[in-house]
């Protein structure tokens, strides 16, 4: 089926949802049509032609991955005016003219097939040879199309100067990259924890400190490499029954499994409601649980932390350290890194969510992300190419309208 017939096909069923009355369904339906149009461009592309900032006003966030634009639903019900308004700007989107040459034609089906692959049900090695093979095809065609060799280029000269690298490094690392995720999103189809053991020199250490402190704890990471194995193993130390909570940025339960890191835990996945991070404290504070958080999350995300990132101001999610101090819960921060195709985790010290002599929440806050932050760079650093968010440096650089009113 092609892209074309396959928007339109989406659009007739979000229209006959909505005469339903199924606002839910008539909106996905609308972000399917969407991504299946602007499939037919490379990604960063098709994410530009979205308007985003709209559909926030019906209750749809499109973030950019290694498989494209995907939508996070915010809400668990949707009003006749947010399915209205959706359709209308869907409407929008695909009457728009969505000019193409031959090479960007060519990038993009190769691209497509690349997004098949990732998504097998039961990949297998061959898979990630084909994976391989397409993305060495995509890249000189990449490099011929104008938009995306600019921004390429704009990564590659930001990443240069933040990591005090050469410019064509810094250009081999952004090609590594895309290749690195585009393997790990295959992996992840995968159960975790059927690779086998991972090298994890702290493993005795850890089991020790947990002997020495059963109580709740906050394991906190950044999306690099396969974070989902990591918790995996890290949890699996843990004794069975234990209360386990896992945040997610959206209320959509389509994908709801792939936060599960182990069966024999009483495993709860929360989206980001009001009423989440009360309940994440009392939990923490109930002595028995252990939340699994991410701190690598920039200002799109929620309230955050200025912070020392590569040498320059950058803002960080404040949750992790928020939760942590809340809850009196000590954070665990670690990392997945892979070494000659062998996942190896490395941990780093406790950080305890106590306050320093005079020192307020909001400082202490402060101070812990910077700890995280710290962490992040160190690691970030030791594999580049397989930090998801490397492309994308520059988001944690923006200071958001209000601080930099108060600069002035």
């Amino acid at each position: 089926m092609s892209c074309r017939t396959e928007s339109r096909l989406s659009l007739q069923h979000a229209e006959t949802a909505r005469h339903l009355g199924d606002h839910q369904q008539a909106i996905r339906h609308v972000c399917a049509a969407l991504l299946a149009h602007l499939a037919q461009v490379d990604f960063q592309r098709g994410f530009a032609a979205l308007p985003a900032n709209e559909f926030l006003e019906c209750g749809v966030r499109f973030v950019l991955t290694e498989t494209g634009p995907r939508p996070e639903f915010l809400r668990r019900e949707f009003s006749q005016q947010d399915c209205e308004r959706a359709v209308e700007l869907g409407l929008a989107v695909l009457a728009a003219p969505l000019p193409r040459t031959a090479r960007e034609r060519v990038h993009a089906l190769l691209q497509r097939w690349s997004v098949q692959l990732m998504q097998a049900a039961q990949p297998t090695p061959l898979h990630a040879r084909l994976l391989r093979v397409l993305h060495a095809l995509r890249i000189p065609l990449r490099r011929a199309l104008p938009a995306p060799r600019r921004r390429d280029e704009a990564a590659a000269q930001l990443l240069s100067l933040l990591l005090q690298e050469p410019l064509e490094h810094a250009r081999r690392l952004l090609q590594r990259h895309g290749l690195e995720q585009e393997l790990l999103r295959l992996r992840q189809q995968h159960r975790p924890g059927s690779h086998g053991p991972v090298y994890w020199p702290d493993r005795e250490a850890y089991r020790a400190w947990l002997r020495q402190h059963p109580g709740s704890r906050v394991l906190v990471t950044l999306h690099m490499g396969h974070y989902r194995e990591a918790f995996h193993w890290l949890a699996a130390e843990a004794q069975a029954g234990r209360n386990v909570i896992s945040l997610q940025r959206e209320l959509d339960d389509t994908h709801v499994h792939l936060h599960r890191v182990d069966e024999r835990l009483r495993q709860e996945v929360h989206g980001r409601e009001l009423q989440t991070p009360g309940r994440v404290v009392a939990a923490l504070r109930g002595g028995k649980t252990t939340l699994a958080v991410l701190c690598d999350l920039g200002p799109r995300f929620g309230a955050t932390e200025t912070v020392t990132l590569f040498g320059c101001p950058a803002r960080l999610v404040r949750g992790p350290a928020l939760l942590a101090l809340l809850g009196g819960a000590p954070l665990l921060p670690f990392v997945m890194l892979s070494r000659g195709g062998q996942d190896c985790l490395l941990m780093a010290p406790a950080i305890w969510p106590r306050l320093q002599s005079g020192e307020t929440l909001a400082e202490g806050v402060r101070r812990i992300t910077s700890l995280l932050a710290a962490h992040l760079e160190r690691w970030v650093r030791m594999a580049p190419e397989q930090w998801r968010f490397l492309p994308s440096v520059g988001m944690y650089l923006q200071a958001p309208a209000e601080e930099a009113r108060r600069g002035h």
